[in-house]
């Protein structure tokens, strides 16, 4: 390994980290939004 490249690692494992939150999240609230406005459509 190359001095500095475990950082670059780490950095990226944080931006995939983030994604993936932002993703989960986004997840929800669209799940919200649909019982929301299709309360009949959906039981879960």
């Amino acid at each position: 390994m190359y001095i500095g490249q475990t950082e670059n690692i780490d950095i990226i494992l944080q931006a995939i980290e983030q994604l993936y939150y932002e993703v989960f999240v986004f997840r929800i609230e669209v799940k919200k939004s649909k019982k929301l406005f299709n309360p009949k459509i959906g039981g879960n």
